[in-house]
């Protein structure tokens, strides 16, 4: 049985990088989940007509808590057990200088970058920790933290 794999993000840059590389190595089924229900469909596509590789496409936004259980509550059982999380979701908005940036652009970062990514991780990893393992980035940065407050 193949691994799962969970790419938040992987309509475009890193996200979509990702989800190839991923499919490249054919060791992996995918879940790919954006925003842009389009970009994932021919992602997916794509994935199976080069690679053979198995995707579940899951389109929500991560800044809706909700939504996001939801659509990891309905998901095929053949994807339910995740191993990777790739939790890339994020947005970059106003590249200009700092005192030109516009408040809501960055209410609309925080709440993608920070909170979706927390929503995510935190949706996931309870589903891990239920099989006995897996890898996402919420448990590095944790471990990381962990090691920081004991160190002499």
């Amino acid at each position: 049985m193949k691994k799962v794999a969970m790419i938040t993000g992987a309509t475009s840059g890193i996200g979509e990088a990702t989800a190839k590389l991923f499919a490249q190595t054919g060791d992996y089924d995918l879940i790919i989940a954006g925003r842009r229900a389009d970009r994932l469909k021919a992602l997916k596509k794509e994935l199976k007509e080069a690679y053979g590789t198995k995707v579940h496409v899951m389109s929500f936004d991560v800044r809706d808590y909700q939504r996001g259980l939801a659509a990891l509550d309905s998901m095929p059982e053949e994807y339910r057990r995740i191993d990777i999380l790739v939790n890339n979701a994020g947005r970059a908005t106003d590249l200009v200088k700092f005192q030109e940036g516009d408040i809501r652009n960055w209410d609309e970062v925080i709440d993608i970058n920070i909170k979706g990514f927390i929503y995510m991780a935190r949706i996931v990893s309870e589903r891990m920790a239920q099989q006995g393992g897996g890898i996402n980035a919420a448990q590095l940065f944790q471990m990381g933290a962990q090691q920081q407050a004991q160190a002499p």
